[in-house]
């Protein structure tokens, strides 16, 4: 289904729950394999610290304000 779409957005993927269950068994297996199926590679994540949360960083207020990146 995947590969008949322009795109695909995938969420949070796994649960505690799960772990007790064999590496090929748990639901992150669903995010490898699509990369694999699909030939994606990179993990986006993207670094900002939102307007009034500059208190909840280790960084002082006016650095972590000022974050904006993506982790690839």
């Amino acid at each position: 289904m995947a590969k008949s779409c322009d795109a695909v957005l995938f969420g949070a993927v796994g649960d505690a729950q799960y772990d007790h269950l064999d590496r090929h068994l748990r639901p992150e297996q669903a995010v490898l394999g699509l990369r694999k199926e699909l030939g994606l590679f990179a993990n986006l994540r993207p670094a900002k610290v939102f307007e009034g949360m500059e208190y909840l960083s280790p960084l002082r207020p006016e650095v972590a304000s000022k974050i904006d990146m993506m982790i690839v």
